[in-house]
C-alpha cells in the first residue's frame, strides 16, 4: 500500500513537472513569436526606409517635378528614309524659363531630351518593384501610402506619361507593361478610399 502511494505520489510529481515544463514552453513560444513579430516589423521598416532612400535620389526628384509642372513632352520621331523610329520626352523649355530665377536654376539641372528607357529605368520600373514589395508584403500599406501614393498618383495621372504608355501597348506590343505600376495606383486609391484620406 505504502509503494503504491509512493508510485501515486511521484507520478504526481511527474505530472506537475510535465505541466510546468509545457506551461514554460508555451510560453517561451509566445515571447519568441512576439520578438519574431516586432523583429519582422522593424525590418520592413528598413527595408522601406532603404527603398525611399533609393528611390528619391536627385534624378528620381527632378523628373517627378519636370512632370508634375508639364516640362515633358512625349515624342515620337520617324524618318523612314532613315529607317529611324524614336520616341523620347523633351522638355519644354519655354515653360522651363519660368522656372530659371534667383531662386530657381532647373535649366542647368536638366537636359534636353530623355529616352524613353530613362523615364521607364527611373520611374516606371520603381513603381513596379513596389507592387511587387507589396504583393510579397515586404512593405506595408500605410508606410506605401504615406511615402509613394502621392509620387505614383501623379505620375501615373500625367498626360505624358499615359501618351508612353499607350505607344507601348498598341506600337510597341507591350500589352502588359507596366501591369503593377496599374495595379499600385489602384490599390492606393481604393487604401486611400477605404481609410477616408484624401492627399
Amino acid at each position: 500500500m505504502e509503494e503504491k502511494e509512493k508510485k501515486s505520489e511521484k507520478a504526481k510529481t511527474i505530472e506537475i513537472i510535465t505541466l510546468i515544463t509545457t506551461a514554460a514552453t508555451l510560453i517561451l513560444v509566445i515571447c519568441a513569436i512576439s520578438q519574431l513579430r516586432h523583429y519582422t516589423k522593424s525590418m520592413k521598416a528598413d527595408f522601406a526606409h532603404k527603398i525611399k532612400t533609393d528611390f528619391f535620389n536627385e534624378d528620381e526628384r527632378t523628373l517627378i517635378f519636370l512632370f508634375n509642372h508639364d516640362l515633358l513632352e512625349f515624342k515620337m520621331y520617324k524618318d523612314s528614309s532613315l529607317n529611324i523610329d524614336c520616341e523620347y520626352f523633351a522638355l519644354n523649355k519655354r515653360r522651363a524659363k519660368y522656372f530659371q530665377n534667383d531662386s530657381i536654376n532647373l535649366l542647368d539641372k536638366v537636359k534636353d531630351s530623355y529616352s524613353t528607357l530613362e523615364i521607364e529605368d527611373m520611374l516606371l520600373n520603381h513603381f513596379e518593384d513596389l507592387n511587387m514589395y507589396r504583393i510579397n508584403k515586404l512593405i506595408g500599406s500605410d508606410y506605401l501610402d504615406d511615402g509613394f501614393s502621392a509620387y505614383i498618383e501623379s505620375i501615373y495621372e500625367n498626360a505624358q506619361i499615359k501618351k508612353l504608355l499607350n505607344w507601348l501597348e498598341s506600337e510597341a506590343g507591350e500589352k502588359d507593361s507596366y501591369n503593377g505600376f496599374r495595379d499600385i495606383y489602384t490599390f492606393l486609391k481604393n487604401y486611400e478610399s477605404k481609410n477616408n484620406k484624401r492627399k
